[in-house]
Parts: C-alpha cells; structure tokens; sequence
C-alpha cells in the first residue's frame, strides 16, 4: 500500500485515464497465480492497474478471483 501512496504524491494526470490488466511474470506457488494462455508471460500474479495515456501508473490492485472487483 506504500507504493499506492508514492504513486499519487508524483502523478499528475492527463485527460486519458485506462484501467488495464497485467501480468507479472511469476511461477512458485501462490493461491490467486493466474495462467492466462496466449500471452508472452502466460503463468504470473494478475493485477489492475489504473494509469494514464503515458504509462504511468496511479494505482494498482491484486486479482482475488471473479469476485476481486
């Protein structure tokens, strides 16, 4: 939740914000690894991230499950 925190003191946000998806590459053992086929990194920790046009990042969010919303 720090990072969350840093993030926000630094952004100043453009006219386009985007909630996207990620992955981030990970293969030991954790009860949420989500294997999504297809993509580069196919097995990881997916996570929502919410940012602007340029990338940056504002917030982001573990995926639990359907119901992680």
């Amino acid at each position: 939740k720090n990072i969350n925190k840093k993030l926000k003191k630094y952004w100043k946000p453009f006219k386009v914000v985007v909630i996207d998806e990620s992955i981030i590459p990970f293969k030991g053992k954790w009860k949420f690894r989500q294997c999504v086929r297809g993509k580069l990194h196919s097995t990881g920790i997916k996570l929502y991230v919410f940012a602007d046009a340029t990338g940056f990042v504002y917030h982001y969010w573990y995926y639990y499950g359907p119901n992680s919303m």
